[in-house]
């Protein structure tokens, strides 16, 4: 995704005046009409080179902690699921992408993923023409998050 200057500028200066992530996030849909997930969004701001206030308002640390307890229950649901998807980064990208990395699906078909350099996830199963379930897909999501954030980004 190629944004201009001035759009460029907005973000910067959202970020500037204390915007978390979420909330750029959210002012990217509204003021530039593109949807962006939130790793995307992450993304985006680490090839802006743009910094986040580490400073969070009270409500902010709750709609966090409430969003971690979230996605911590969550992923304790899918690891105590039976066969669930499991996602693996490469300590080297491909050529042409931020990040890379292979994921198994709960039926067992691999895959590869990739993050490109304006923050899209491709997603390409080993078998042709596979479609993953939307549950799998959920999952793969989240897994994608949990271990993208234990590397640090």
């Amino acid at each position: 995704m190629e944004l201009t200057q001035e759009q460029k500028d907005k973000v910067n200066g959202w970020a500037a005046e204390g915007a978390g992530l979420s909330e750029i996030q959210n002012n990217i849909f509204e003021e530039f009409g593109i949807k962006l997930s939130f790793i995307e969004t992450r993304l985006l701001l680490l090839d802006l080179g743009t910094k986040i206030k580490d400073k969070e308002e009270p409500r902010e640390k709750k709609e966090n902690a409430e969003r971690e307890k979230a996605v911590d229950e969550f992923e304790d649901e899918l690891d105590s699921a039976e066969g669930g998807v499991s996602v693996t980064i490469n300590p080297l990208a491909r050529p042409g992408f931020a990040m890379t990395g292979e994921v198994v699906f709960s039926d067992g078909v691999k895959g590869e993923w990739a993050i490109t350099a304006d923050g899209r996830l491709a997603l390409d199963p080993e078998q042709k023409g596979y479609r993953p379930t939307e549950e799998d897909l959920r999952a793969f999501q989240a897994e994608l998050r949990n271990v993208i954030s234990k590397q640090g980004y």
